[in-house]
Protein backbone atom coordinates (compact mmCIF):
# COMPACT_ATOMS: atom_id res chain seq x y z
CA UNK A 1 0.00 0.00 0.00
CA UNK A 2 3.38 2.13 0.48
CA UNK A 3 2.76 2.79 -3.41
CA UNK A 4 -0.35 4.09 -3.87
CA UNK A 5 0.15 6.33 -0.68
CA UNK A 6 3.35 8.01 -2.68
CA UNK A 7 1.29 8.05 -6.16
CA UNK A 8 -1.87 9.89 -4.40
CA UNK A 9 0.81 12.37 -3.05
CA UNK A 10 2.28 13.08 -6.34
CA UNK A 11 -1.49 13.51 -8.08
CA UNK A 12 -2.39 16.11 -5.27
CA UNK A 13 1.18 17.89 -5.50
CA UNK A 14 0.65 18.11 -9.59
CA UNK A 15 -2.93 19.31 -8.85
CA UNK A 16 -1.73 21.63 -6.51
CA UNK A 17 1.52 23.00 -8.83
CA UNK A 18 -0.70 22.84 -11.79
CA UNK A 19 -3.39 24.62 -10.13
CA UNK A 20 -6.31 22.36 -11.38
CA UNK A 21 -7.97 22.20 -7.96
CA UNK A 22 -7.82 24.87 -4.50
CA UNK A 23 -4.89 23.52 -2.48
CA UNK A 24 -7.26 22.39 0.45
CA UNK A 25 -9.55 20.02 -1.80
CA UNK A 26 -8.09 16.89 -0.79
CA UNK A 27 -7.40 14.02 -4.02
CA UNK A 28 -9.86 11.95 -2.87
CA UNK A 29 -12.42 14.31 -4.57
CA UNK A 30 -10.37 13.95 -7.32
CA UNK A 31 -10.54 10.45 -6.93
CA UNK A 32 -13.78 10.31 -6.86
CA UNK A 33 -14.65 11.97 -10.31
CA UNK A 34 -13.15 8.39 -11.20
CA UNK A 35 -14.96 5.11 -11.00
CA UNK A 36 -13.63 2.94 -8.09
CA UNK A 37 -12.67 0.25 -10.92
CA UNK A 38 -10.27 2.40 -12.58
CA UNK A 39 -8.62 3.51 -9.27
CA UNK A 40 -8.24 -0.09 -8.42
CA UNK A 41 -6.98 -0.99 -12.10
CA UNK A 42 -4.45 1.73 -12.03
CA UNK A 43 -3.06 0.50 -8.57
CA UNK A 44 -3.17 -2.90 -10.33
CA UNK A 45 -0.47 -1.76 -12.92
CA UNK A 46 1.54 0.26 -10.38
CA UNK A 47 1.59 -3.16 -8.05
CA UNK A 48 2.71 -5.28 -11.16
CA UNK A 49 5.56 -2.84 -11.84
CA UNK A 50 3.84 -1.87 -15.62
CA UNK A 51 4.30 1.89 -14.58
CA UNK A 52 6.43 3.35 -11.95
CA UNK A 53 4.68 6.15 -9.40
CA UNK A 54 6.20 8.67 -11.42
CA UNK A 55 4.46 7.43 -14.56
CA UNK A 56 1.51 6.71 -12.81
CA UNK A 57 1.09 10.55 -12.68
CA UNK A 58 0.76 10.58 -16.35
CA UNK A 59 -1.58 7.70 -16.51
CA UNK A 60 -4.24 9.20 -14.16
CA UNK A 61 -4.09 12.10 -15.98
CA UNK A 62 -5.01 10.65 -19.53
CA UNK A 63 -7.59 8.80 -17.42
CA UNK A 64 -8.61 12.35 -16.26
CA UNK A 65 -9.07 13.64 -19.71
CA UNK A 66 -10.82 10.57 -21.12
CA UNK A 67 -12.75 8.80 -17.66
CA UNK A 68 -14.12 5.78 -20.82
CA UNK A 69 -10.14 4.70 -20.64
CA UNK A 70 -9.00 2.16 -18.65
CA UNK A 71 -5.60 2.33 -16.69
CA UNK A 72 -3.87 -0.35 -18.72
CA UNK A 73 -4.80 1.37 -22.39
CA UNK A 74 -3.87 4.72 -21.10
CA UNK A 75 -0.69 3.37 -20.02
CA UNK A 76 -0.44 1.30 -23.34
CA UNK A 77 -1.31 5.17 -25.75
CA UNK A 78 1.33 6.56 -23.08
CA UNK A 79 4.07 3.92 -24.26
CA UNK A 80 3.92 2.45 -20.54
CA UNK A 81 4.08 -0.95 -21.30
CA UNK A 82 5.12 -3.74 -18.70
CA UNK A 83 8.92 -4.57 -20.62
CA UNK A 84 9.56 -7.49 -22.22
CA UNK A 85 12.03 -8.98 -20.38
CA UNK A 86 14.37 -9.80 -23.63
CA UNK A 87 13.63 -6.21 -24.96
CA UNK A 88 14.99 -5.01 -21.40
CA UNK A 89 17.54 -7.37 -20.82
CA UNK A 90 19.09 -6.67 -24.37
CA UNK A 91 19.50 -2.76 -23.39
CA UNK A 92 21.10 -3.88 -19.72
CA UNK A 93 23.34 -6.06 -21.33
CA UNK A 94 24.57 -3.02 -23.98
CA UNK A 95 24.56 -0.72 -21.07
CA UNK A 96 26.94 -3.10 -18.85
CA UNK A 97 29.12 -3.45 -21.79
CA UNK A 98 29.51 0.34 -22.69
CA UNK A 99 30.72 0.92 -19.02
CA UNK A 100 33.20 -1.67 -17.91
CA UNK A 101 34.71 0.83 -15.38
CA UNK A 102 31.25 1.80 -13.79
CA UNK A 103 30.84 -2.08 -13.50
CA UNK A 104 33.96 -2.84 -12.47
CA UNK A 105 33.30 0.15 -9.90
CA UNK A 106 29.96 -0.75 -8.26
CA UNK A 107 31.25 -4.58 -8.74
CA UNK A 108 34.40 -3.08 -6.28
CA UNK A 109 31.79 -2.22 -4.05
CA UNK A 110 30.27 0.91 -5.08
CA UNK A 111 26.51 0.28 -5.36
CA UNK A 112 25.41 4.19 -5.53
CA UNK A 113 26.59 3.36 -9.34
CA UNK A 114 23.87 1.19 -9.49
CA UNK A 115 21.93 4.64 -10.31
CA UNK A 116 23.48 5.95 -12.48
CA UNK A 117 23.47 2.10 -14.57
CA UNK A 118 19.59 2.65 -13.82
CA UNK A 119 19.82 5.99 -15.71
CA UNK A 120 21.86 4.92 -18.79
CA UNK A 121 19.64 2.26 -19.10
CA UNK A 122 16.14 4.35 -18.92
CA UNK A 123 17.89 6.72 -21.13
CA UNK A 124 18.23 3.71 -23.74
CA UNK A 125 14.71 2.53 -22.80
CA UNK A 126 13.19 6.18 -23.64
CA UNK A 127 11.90 6.39 -20.23
CA UNK A 128 9.62 4.22 -20.98
CA UNK A 129 10.91 1.50 -18.44
CA UNK A 130 9.75 1.03 -14.96
CA UNK A 131 12.87 1.93 -12.56
CA UNK A 132 12.41 -0.30 -10.70
CA UNK A 133 12.33 -3.13 -12.71
CA UNK A 134 15.59 -1.44 -14.38
CA UNK A 135 17.36 -1.67 -11.12
CA UNK A 136 16.59 -5.13 -10.65
CA UNK A 137 17.88 -6.81 -14.22
CA UNK A 138 20.54 -4.86 -13.63
CA UNK A 139 21.28 -6.09 -10.12
CA UNK A 140 20.57 -9.69 -11.76
CA UNK A 141 22.63 -8.90 -14.25
CA UNK A 142 25.84 -8.19 -12.58
CA UNK A 143 24.85 -11.24 -10.20
CA UNK A 144 24.24 -9.03 -7.20
CA UNK A 145 20.87 -10.41 -6.15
Amino acid sequence: MPGIRLFLHHVQQSFRRDGNIPANTQVQAAAAAQHPGAIRELIAIIDDGTVSNNQAKDVFAKMWDEPALAAAQAAKLLGFEKADSSFLDGIVREVISANPDKVAEIQGGNEKLLNWLTGQVMKAAKGKANPKIVTEALKKALSME
